[in-house]
This record gives C-alpha cells, sequence and structure tokens, in this order.
C-alpha cells in the first residue's frame, strides 16, 4: 500500500529533498544533461533554470496539464488503486500556481511545449487516440499553437484567447 507523503517524516523528506537539489546542483556543475518532473508553482523551479541556462544549458519544458476537475478525479483514482495522494486543497493550490506560471516558463525557458492530457481513455479504445495532445510551442518565446482549440484552462493561463489561424 502506497504511503501519503503527508505521512512520510519531516526528517525523511528534508533528506530527499536535499538530495534532489545535490542532483541538479552536481548536473549543472558537471555540465551534463538531465531531466527533472516538477510542477510550476515554485519559484525554485526557475531559479535552477536560470542557473542551468547561465551554465549554457538549453531549458526544454514539457509541460503535461488538464482540467482542475480531471486531475482531481485522477489523483482519487490514483489513491483508490494504493498509489500517493494529495490533498485536494494542496492541489488546487498547486495547479493555480502552475498555471500562473505558465507566461512565464514561455519568456524565460528557450523552449516550451504544452500538451493538454483531459481525453479520458475508456477500457477497450485504442491507446494512441488518447495520448496526450500538443496545443502549444514556444521557441524563444514565440508562440505557436498546435491545436485549432486550445483547452480553456491554457488560454486562461497565458492571458488571452488567441487562435491558430
Amino acid at each position: 500500500m502506497a504511503v501519503p507523503r503527508q505521512n512520510i517524516p519531516s526528517a525523511i523528506q528534508e533528506i530527499a529533498r536535499a538530495d534532489y537539489e545535490n542532483f541538479i546542483e552536481a548536473h549543472i556543475k558537471n555540465k551534463t544533461s538531465f531531466s527533472i518532473e516538477v510542477t510550476l508553482a515554485n519559484e525554485a523551479t526557475f531559479k535552477q533554470s536560470q542557473k542551468a541556462h547561465e551554465a549554457g544549458f538549453l531549458i526544454h519544458l514539457t509541460f503535461i496539464c488538464a482540467a482542475l476537475d480531471d486531475c482531481i478525479e485522477r489523483v482519487a483514482n490514483r489513491v483508490d488503486l494504493g498509489g500517493h495522494g494529495v490533498r485536494e486543497d494542496v492541489l488546487k493550490k498547486t495547479y493555480a500556481a502552475s498555471l500562473q506560471n505558465i507566461a512565464r516558463a514561455i519568456r524565460e525557458f528557450d523552449v516550451v511545449q504544452i500538451y493538454d492530457n483531459s481525453r479520458q481513455a475508456r477500457l477497450g479504445d485504442d491507446p494512441q487516440e488518447y495520448l496526450p495532445r500538443l496545443v502549444l510551442e514556444s521557441q524563444g518565446g514565440t508562440i505557436t499553437y498546435k491545436a485549432a482549440n486550445p483547452p480553456r484552462w491554457l488560454s486562461a493561463a497565458i492571458g488571452h484567447s488567441k487562435r491558430p489561424k
């Protein structure tokens, strides 16, 4: 059975956080390419990416998102299947902060690819039809929409609803 993060002793969480930060710092120092999974909710993500960029790294963000209600439902399903949980208030706060920082990521990161993961497959569906769909790409801050109808969460996040032609 999975253990919710909130039940992990703070000393263990601190060790894990320090190991994570040391991993990033070592890769930047050694100029070794790396990939990490993060939300955009934390200022540390932007500080680390700036430091990596200054060290000569190309910063490429692959952001995968769905509507908030879908995210809440998926976490609940994961918990039902024995996976780790996230309190709904924490999920909502992280989701909102991440969306608020998308425009900043587009300005600061070299390449940003945003995928919509709202489509939900049902038993028997062809999995290829339900892969996350690329809806926006930016290079050097220049936005190119890859979908005729970007999801509402994306339009709200970047502050306008400009559609591709």
